[in-house]
């Protein structure tokens, strides 16, 4: 529900950003010509889009390494939620500031990390589940990441609303980042912490890592 339902409320405010963001680029590149807003913005969602889907897909197919890694997908997404923390806070700040380029590349990374963190969530729903009822299981944490996105979507967008005819900060957006890191920094302290296991233990992680 946390990182899932998050994401899904606020990956849509990816296009906004760049139609913003769009407006001091293409003014650099076609100085003299007019151009609508939507023409200004197609030289940077179609680049933007493209990179994210095909790094996304990359991601998705390597997530197993991660798993490797930390011989175990507990211990893996405990790792996903401490790098959350890192993004959100370059995002809130990048945001506050309205420094674009850096929220871009957040906004990537956050792709990338769910992409990574989708089949990790699947393979712990198996190990901690009833493999009987693996059909339920799903169903629930469907039914789970609507109802939090249902949740996060209206508030966080009454806050941006807030952020924008108040004039709090050079880009509105930054509220997401606030979202993001309060729920990262919250399941990161809650999350399942890796066991002591020793020199041994570490290097079988890394040779399974590179089979």
């Amino acid at each position: 529900m946390g990182f899932e339902g998050f994401f899904k409320a606020s990956k849509d405010y990816l296009q906004p950003v760049l139609m913003t963001a769009a407006f001091p680029v293409t003014t650099l590149l076609f100085t003299g010509i007019h151009l609508r807003d939507e023409q200004r913005s197609v030289f940077l969602i179609g680049p933007v889009y493209f990179l994210l889907f095909i790094a996304s897909a990359i991601a998705s197919r390597n997530a197993y390494r991660i798993a490797s890694l930390y011989c175990h997908e507990d211990q893996a997404a405990r790792f996903i939620w401490g790098l959350s923390i890192l993004i959100f806070s370059a995002l809130l700040a990048s945001m506050y500031y309205g420094i674009y380029w850096i929220i871009i590349s957040g906004y990537v990374l956050l792709y990338i990390i769910q992409n990574i963190w989708r089949p990790i969530l699947i393979s712990r729903f198996d190990d901690h589940s009833d493999e009987r009822k693996g059909a339920i299981v799903l169903s629930i944490e469907s039914q789970a990441k609507s109802l939090s996105t249902m949740i996060i979507a209206p508030i966080m967008g009454l806050a941006i609303d807030h952020a924008r005819y108040g004039n709090v900060g050079v880009s509105e957006f930054w509220p997401i980042g606030i979202f993001g890191l309060i729920l990262a920094v919250s399941f990161y302290l809650t999350a399942i912490k890796e066991k002591k296991e020793g020199l041994h233990f570490f290097l079988l992680c890394l040779f399974q890592l590179f089979q």
